[in-house]
């Protein structure tokens, strides 16, 4: 079982690099969703149940916010609050450490910035959870999804500084 997640934690691999280059929300969320339910199957079978919880509730969050994106439509904010408080209950039923708990600070960081429409927020959201999935992801031994971790953390700094830091060096210059 350990094997089998961890060469799944490659494939996550391959499709959040993908995901995270993406200039459009929505195209974002769909790989989300695929990288979700890979990441539920690989914390099952590495017994890490509030990753599995967590993930499920992500899933189903990314579907929703998903849909509305792609028909160019606001997610309502009953939604987010509704994201909000499963993850916090989900983190609460399932919780065995301190660990846990800091996933589902991660998700609930991530859950907002999926929800508004800035890519530059969804981008810095994307960082703190990415920092909370990394120390979870040592703690269970998630050792591939480390990786990704990593590689994310990278992309993101990448993305953050192409996309908004040079953005306003530029408009610094112009004025």
């Amino acid at each position: 079982m350990f094997i089998i997640a961890q060469l799944i934690g490659l494939i996550i691999i391959f499709l959040s690099i993908i995901g995270l280059q993406q200039k459009k929300g929505e195209r974002f969320l769909f790989y989300q969703i695929i990288i979700n339910i890979l990441y539920i199957i690989q914390y099952l079978l590495l017994g890490a149940i509030t990753g599995a919880a967590i993930c499920t509730i992500a899933m189903i969050r990314c579907i929703i916010f998903w849909k509305y994106k792609k028909e160019n439509k606001k997610t309502p904010v009953c939604f987010l609050i509704i994201f909000i408080l499963l993850s916090i209950m989900s983190g609460i039923i399932t919780s065995n450490n301190i660990f846990d708990y800091i996933l589902t600070i991660g998700t609930i960081v991530f859950t907002y910035a999926l929800w508004q429409d800035n890519m530059k927020i969804m981008r810095i959201g994307s960082l703190i959870s990415v920092i909370t999935y990394m120390i979870y992801n040592l703690i269970f031994k998630a050792y591939t999804a480390m990786i990704l971790d990593g590689i994310d953390f990278s992309n993101l700094m990448i993305a953050i500084y192409k996309n908004d830091i040079k953005n306003i060096k530029r408009k610094k210059e112009i004025k």
